[in-house]
Order: C-alpha cells, then structure tokens, then sequence
C-alpha cells in the first residue's frame, strides 16, 4: 500500500491527552485512600498468607465484619462498605465461623458482608468480570452491593489446574484479579499460603509479590498468632498486631455434640518476639531519632548539664509529638500529626522509648 493510500490517510490516530505536574501541584492532589487505615488501601490488590491452620481465614472473616460495620480494626480505622467474601473451601465451617461470631458479639453478622460459594476460576478471562457484574447487581429485586472489598479464600482454589511457578500462569491469575478489581471498583484480597521456605514470603512466581499493593503475613508467635505488614506500597511496612483464637460453643449438633468454631481475639500490648531490635520503617526511625534529639535537649535545659542521673526527666506525650511530627515531611499535612502518633506509640511499646502512659522518656540504660 502506498503512502498515499485513501484508506492510510483516513486512519487518524486518537489523540490522548498528558497534563504535566510540578511539585508544587502536588498539595492539590488527591491524598492516600484507606481501607484500613495505614495497612489496606482503597481499591488496592491485596494479599494475606500464612500456613495452614495459623488462622488466615478467620482473621480475613472478622476484617470483613469490620469492613461491613464501619468500625476499628486492631485499631486502625476503616472505611465502611459492603464486603463480597468467595469462599472456595471450608463452606460449613464458615457458616459455624459466622454463628461464632454472633454468639461471641451479640448481635447479627454484619449484612453488609455477601458470601459467594459457587465455584470460580480467576484465570479464566471472563470469569473475573462475570463475577464483579453478579456483585454489583446483587440478587435482584433491589438487592444491590456496593462493594469496597472482595475477599477471594483461596488463592490456590480460584486457579484450578495453573502451575503459581510459571510465570504466564501467575501473570494470568494477576490479570484476573486485576479485572475484578475494575469491574467491582473494590480492593481485592487473596488468601494465599507461604512456599516450602516460609522465610521466602508468598508461594509461587516473584510476579505476584511485586504486583500487589499490600502484603500481610500470618505467622504463629508463641502463644499469640501475629498478623504483620510485610508489604506496603503507600505506608510504613513492619506494622503488627497478635490475636488469639478464642473458642466459642453453641448449642448442640444433632449427633448431640457441642458446636463449637473459634473468633478473633486481639491480644492488646501485644510485642512480636519476632521482631528485630530495630525500628521497623523509615517513619519510626525518624521519629525515634526526632524524640531522642528533643528529650536530650529538655533534659540538658531542665538541669543545665547532661548527667545520666537526669534520664528520669520526661515529657508529656502530645508535647513530644507535636515536636516531632514535622520530621515526617514526606508525609501530607493532614496525616502528619496521626502517623508521628502511631509510631511513637510503637516505639514506646517496643522499648525504645520509655512512657508511663502520660510522660516520655529515654529509657534508662541510655
């Protein structure tokens, strides 16, 4: 065909517009949506792991009732909506999962929680826009769901017959998870399982590590079970929290046995044996080298002289915080001030700080 060809010359590309930005637009922009304040984004493609029987799926159920009811989870504050659970294996024991819960709160599972038990293939193209339709149009009869999260239990079971090592296979599943996230506007979370090394993080192909936007591992930590932030795209990774798995009885089955399934528990003051000597993120370094720097100087002017006898000199916690939170200057204004808090907090409860709940100090040995 020529370069004068009629039909070349009628095909105009589209044209798509760019807009450049300078830094100082940035303030305008948008700020960081939270899920889960600080742990799960909005809209994000998220990933929970751990070994079998550590709890993983118990602990998604009570994120999902707490998604669904608007309210803290371990402590961090979320945004309410509907929540669409795919439960894929263990569907009885869901339902015991769901009458524990109940029982142990005294009230109703939340409603806004949906629950999917049909089978379904993530990496089959049109199964993951299929789905995200069904949750939108709900049941019918004006039963709509408006959902700003969709749990996926598990990851293994949404991808019958895909080898997770081979990288086009993972690529799919990603694809896929990626298309119900579009098509719902919700995040996506899958349930997923450690390799044979469990040091090594997710089972399968490094793609869906590095395609994620937040990944939370589940471990056993003596007596408590620690859920931490492993990877965090837009936060501060190495956030953890303990719970147990309390049991709860409930009636009798027809056999006459007692029926009986486990709830979340959050295990308060927790403090990982896991966790190393350090700081865990660059926000907490900050704001433990911003404290230390403001304590010394406090102490040096309260007494006019630097003595270790004088490390008992503290000050009141808002008043530290006020000092330090504009360290955190990579951090928008208006989240400044809650981060410096959370991590201040973490650091007094990890001993790098000392507190008696009111006033703040080095520790002693320092």
């Amino acid at each position: 065909m020529s370069a004068t060809s009629p039909l070349r010359l009628s095909v105009v590309p589209k044209e798509k517009e760019f807009r450049l930005y300078r830094a100082s637009d940035f303030p305008d922009l948008p700020e960081m949506r939270w899920l889960v304040e600080d742990i799960f984004p909005e809209q994000g493609l998220l990933c929970v792991y751990g070994s079998s029987g550590v709890g993983k799926s118990f602990l998604c159920l009570d994120l999902a009732a707490a998604v669904a009811e608007g309210v803290d989870w371990f402590g961090h504050p979320t945004q309410q909506g509907d929540v669409v659970y795919v439960a894929l294996e263990g569907q009885a024991g869901l339902r015991l999962r769901v009458i524990a819960w109940e029982a142990h709160h005294g009230r109703p599972f939340p409603s806004g929680v949906r629950f999917v038990f049909d089978e379904f293939s993530i990496n089959e193209f049109e199964a993951p826009r299929q789905l995200g339709l069904k949750i939108l149009n709900g049941n019918g009869s004006g039963d709509y769901c408006d959902p700003v999260l969709v749990i996926i239990d598990t990851l293994n079971r949404a991808a019958p017959g895909s080898d997770e090592n081979s990288c086009a296979d993972m690529n799919g599943i990603i694809a896929g998870a990626t298309i119900l996230k579009m098509t719902t506007a919700a995040a996506v979370l899958l349930i997923h399982h450690p390799g044979k090394d469990a040091t090594r993080g997710l089972r399968g192909h490094s793609s869906l590590h590095a395609a994620l936007d937040t990944v939370v591992e589940v471990d056993e930590d003596g007596e408590v079970i620690r859920w931490r932030l492993a990877k965090s795209k837009d936060g501060e990774n190495g956030i953890s929290h303990g719970f147990k798995l309390k049991t709860i009885e409930f009636g009798v089955s027809s056999s006459g046995k007692p029926r009986k399934s486990c709830v979340v528990e959050s295990v308060e003051g927790y403090v990982s044996t896991k966790d190393k000597s350090v700081p865990r993120g660059a926000h907490q370094q900050i704001i433990l080298d911003a404290a230390r720097e403001f304590l010394l100087q406090h102490r040096i002017e309260r007494f006019n002289v630097d003595f270790p006898d004088a490390s008992f000199v503290g000050m009141p916690f808002n008043d530290l915080l006020n000092l330090v939170c504009d360290r955190l200057d990579t951090v928008g204004p208006s989240h400044r001030k809650d981060r410096a808090r959370q991590a201040l907090k973490r650091l007094c409860e990890m001993n790098f700080l000392a507190t008696d709940g009111e006033y703040v100090t080095i520790p002693w040995s320092e």
